[in-house]
């Protein structure tokens, strides 16, 4: 019920920049290879928020968009945000897509969702995606990376996570799910140069 003040408190908000900023900044708050995808693409991004990333591809003249967010206080700020052309549905995205029809989206986004959620669901809920998955469909995973030097910050700041991922044993779940890891592409972010000595987990 408060995961709406956590978020925010966090400083996510901060975080949410234009996407003329996005553009002329080389940010990485759409993927680089979203270019891949023609503008009719129907996109789900599985654990919305406030629907930041929606708006982005939104503005990047993809229309054909759906968000899914457990938090009522998230999915509502998202309505607020987005066009209402954009699907916003509030509920848990395992029963989300037991309603949804094979091969239904060319992207899906997950980002930052999978570390909250039990063990036992993690494969189950990446066989899902892959069915729903259009052939040659993109899935677009983002979890705290427990290799990290500082991952404690991350993996352990919210104690809504649950599960850790490392550059190993993301892909074993991916290839038990049913992907195909040869076709799996890791992207990683070089530190930044400069940050505050007060947040060096921004580094």
């Amino acid at each position: 019920q408060n995961y709406d003040r956590h978020y925010r408190e966090s400083g996510a908000e901060r975080w949410q920049v234009p996407i003329d900023q996005v553009k002329d900044l080389h940010l990485d708050r759409l993927p680089r290879w979203i270019n891949r995808l023609q503008p009719g693409a129907h996109i789900l991004d599985a654990g919305c928020a406030t629907g930041y990333l929606l708006s982005l591809l939104w503005d990047a003249g993809y229309e054909n968009l759906a968000g899914v967010e457990l938090s009522r206080q998230l999915a509502i700020s998202a309505r607020q945000n987005l066009p209402d052309s954009v699907i916003i549905e509030i509920s848990d995205i395992r029963d989300f897509l037991l309603h949804t029809t094979d091969g239904t989206y060319d992207l899906i986004f997950i980002h930052h969702v999978l570390e909250h959620l039990s063990r036992e669901y993690t494969i189950p809920l990446l066989r899902e995606f892959h069915r729903c998955l259009a052939p040659g469909g993109y899935l677009s995973i983002k979890v705290p990376n427990a290799s990290f030097l500082l991952a404690g910050n991350h993996c352990f700041g919210d104690f809504t996570h649950v599960v850790h991922f490392n550059e190993r044993s993301l892909p074993q779940v991916l290839e038990a799910a049913g992907f195909d890891t040869r076709k799996l592409e890791f992207i990683l972010h070089p530190p930044m140069l400069f940050w505050s000595w007060r947040r060096p987990g921004r580094a």
